[in-house]
Parts: structure tokens; C-alpha cells; sequence
């Protein structure tokens, strides 16, 4: 009778199958946009690709973006009220993205994982000030 063995400690991250509870029971839903979402939540996409792609280009744009339709909806003559609004619709967004950044950071551990917390910080402040 063979006795399984325990594999011996690595100080690469462990993967999300790695993980006690995490990715056992877990089914990514059909709709992509949401299933990529999950994934980011559930600390599966790497730190780099959430950090650079996700928050700095993806979640400026989506910020630029509320900017340009708060500002064209005032100049239109709607209330300040809809253009604060619109302006801080993408702010549970934004939230999301810095949450995905420090969990995976804390289970990617690399080199730049406190500077991308930092970064994150800074850039969630950021988009408030704009």
C-alpha cells in the first residue's frame, strides 16, 4: 500500500488548485465578461496582466470615459447631480480593480508585489481627484 506523500515547500505562488478551497467547487460562469471577472476575484489571472492591462489601461479609459459623459451631460443642461453621478459610476469599478491587484498580490509575492499595491492605491486616488 502505497502512503501519499505531502510535496515539499516552494517559494513559487501556488496555483489556484494549490489553494485549500479554491478552485475545487468553483465553475467560471458561460458569460466570458462575467467569468473573467470571477477569475479576477478568485486571484487566477496574474498580478502584471491586473495591474497594467485591467487597472492602468482598461480602468483609465472606463474613468476618461465617465469624465467625457459627465461633462458632455452638463454642457447638455442636465443637472450637476447626473454629472456627479456619472462621473462616479465607475467608482465600484474601480474599487474591484485595487481589490484584485492586492489580493493577487499577496499571493504572487514577487518583487513588485508592494510597489503595485502603492501603484494601485495611488491610481484608485487618482481617479477620485480627476
Amino acid at each position: 500500500m502505497r502512503v501519499p506523500s505531502i510535496p515539499a515547500r516552494t517559494d513559487r505562488p501556488l496555483r489556484p488548485a494549490e489553494r485549500p478551497g479554491v478552485g475545487v467547487h468553483r465553475q467560471p460562469s458561460a458569460n466570458p465578461v462575467i467569468g473573467y471577472f470571477q477569475r479576477l476575484w478568485w486571484v487566477e489571472v496574474p498580478l502584471a496582466r491586473v495591474f497594467w492591462r485591467d487597472m492602468a489601461v482598461v480602468g483609465t479609459l472606463v474613468n476618461v470615459a465617465a469624465i467625457g459623459a459627465a461633462v458632455v451631460v452638463v454642457a447638455l443642461g442636465a443637472s450637476t447631480g447626473v454629472g456627479i453621478a456619472i462621473f462616479a459610476a465607475p467608482t465600484p469599478y474601480n474599487i474591484f480593480l485595487v481589490a484584485a491587484v492586492w489580493r493577487r498580490a499577496d499571493i504572487e509575492r514577487t518583487e513588485w508585489a508592494w510597489p503595485a499595491r502603492i501603484g494601485a492605491l495611488a491610481w484608485l486616488l487618482l481617479a477620485f481627484l480627476i
